[in-house]
């Protein structure tokens, strides 16, 4: 492929990806909003919303006229929810939650059901899981575009893999490739505290926050960290986690081996 074309083609995935995005934390925008926003060109913003309206990602609101506006109507752009639909995983001790998702984090069907101790009885759980859930839900498995998978403890997200996890006793588990097998779709694994981060800075009440922690309390102990808008990971991927933390060295042996559980039982 020649070298301009590569270029091009980039550069139109990365202007795609950034008004995806910031269509997601924004209801509705104009083109010239979404320019303003993203810094991409009008020029681009034109070729990228032109192709989502083509495959109705996109829906151009209908204009109201108040009669005192001169020259062109400002048309705005909203993405539909109903395009596509997503599975979401949040593996906890003693029960998973499963949902299924639209365009716009909305939750339309839910269930939970008993985490197995081993990682393939919990995939192949999830997998009948998943049938309920289509089932009551009425959305076709073609729709389903992947699958996002949460856990506590460690995760190296970019390879899928559960590094460790406490709570669950596992070390080293192929996580993602055991959900795409079992579902038959994309997935990809992250830490719990990380995906709550995710979903507040572009679903709750952090969209409009640069630089934000989230802590999450409960059987665990978790918390993540945006910076400059961007979900700080560190170096090992274990930014924020807060591990055992000890209340009296001469206390009950934690389920990490050390003396001294905290209260609650931390992390690690």
């Amino acid at each position: 492929m020649p070298q301009g074309e590569r270029s091009s083609k980039l550069q139109f995935r990365s202007a795609r990806n950034a008004v995806i995005a910031t269509l997601l934390r924004n209801e509705k925008l104009s083109r010239s909003e979404l320019s303003e926003i993203t810094g991409v060109s009008p020029a681009a913003i034109t070729e990228v919303t032109q192709a989502f309206l083509q495959r109705d990602l996109l829906a151009e609101l209908p204009v109201r006229s108040t009669g005192r506006q001169r020259g062109r109507p400002t048309i705005q752009l909203e993405l539909q929810a109903s395009h596509a639909y997503f599975v979401g995983v949040s593996i906890t001790q003693p029960e998973t939650a499963m949902v299924i998702t639209d365009l716009r984090g909305q939750v339309l069907e839910h269930l939970d059901f008993g985490t197995p101790r081993e990682p393939n009885a919990l995939a192949e759980l999830a997998k009948k899981s998943l049938s309920t859930l289509l089932r009551g839900s009425g959305i076709p498995r073609s729709r389903v575009l992947g699958v996002g998978v949460t856990i506590t403890g460690m995760v190296n997200a970019e390879e899928g893999i559960c590094r460790y996890s406490a709570a669950l006793g596992w070390r080293d588990v192929p996580l993602a490739r055991l959900m795409e097998k079992a579902l038959r779709m994309p997935a990809w694994v992250d830490n719990d505290a990380n995906a709550i981060a995710v979903g507040e800075k572009f679903f709750g009440r952090a969209r409009e926050m640069e630089n934000f922690t989230s802590i999450i309390l409960g059987p665990t102990i978790g918390s993540a960290h945006y910076m400059h808008g961007t979900l700080y990971r560190g170096h090992d991927d274990s930014a924020g986690e807060i591990g055992h933390i000890t209340i009296d060295p001469k206390g009950e042996i934690c389920r990490c081996g050390r003396h001294g559980r905290s209260r609650p039982s931390g992390r690690s």
